[in-house]
C-alpha cells in the first residue's frame, strides 16, 4: 500500500489483489474506511485503483478490514452501487452467518468480525 501510496508500485503490474484484515490500519470497525480514505484522497493511488477495477481481468477480495476498505471504494469499482456501508452491530458481539452463494463474471465474498448493513426498512426509524 505505501508503494502505491507513493507511486513505486502500479496495479496495472497485477491481475488480483487481496486487502488483509487483522491490524491493517486498526482492528476497530471503520478502520476499513480510514484505509479506503487513502486511496481516495491520493489521485494517485485513486487513478490506479479505478484502472485496476476498471480491467476485466481482474479480481480483488476484502476480508475484514479490507472489505470495509472495499465497500469504501464502490465508487471506483462499476456494478457496486448496491454495496452497504457497514455499521455495528446491534448486539456489539461477533455474529456470523452462514452463506451459500454463486460467484458469477464479478462476483465478490464478504467475510466480517463485526459490523452489518442496515436495512433500509427496519432501520429507518432507529
Amino acid at each position: 500500500m505505501t508503494d502505491i501510496l507513493a507511486g513505486r508500485r502500479s496495479l496495472a503490474a497485477f491481475r488480483g489483489f487481496v486487502a488483509c484484515g487483522g491490524f491493517s490500519y486498526g482492528d476497530v470497525l471503520g478502520a476499513g474506511e480510514g484505509w479506503a480514505k487513502s486511496i481516495l484522497f491520493n489521485a494517485r493511488a485513486r487513478d490506479d485503483f479505478a484502472a485496476f477495477f476498471d480491467r476485466r481481468d481482474t479480481f480483488a477480495l476484502g476480508v475484514c478490514n479490507g472489505c470495509q476498505m472495499m465497500s469504501n471504494l464502490s465508487e471506483l469499482i462499476p456494478g457496486t452501487s448496491h454495496w452497504p456501508h457497514f455499521v455495528r452491530n446491534r448486539s456489539e458481539q461477533f455474529e456470523a452467518r452462514f452463506v451459500m452463494l454463486e460467484v458469477a463474471r464479478f462476483g465478490v465474498v464478504v467475510l466480517r468480525r463485526n459490523g452489518r448493513k442496515p436495512h433500509p426498512d427496519r432501520d429507518r426509524a432507529r
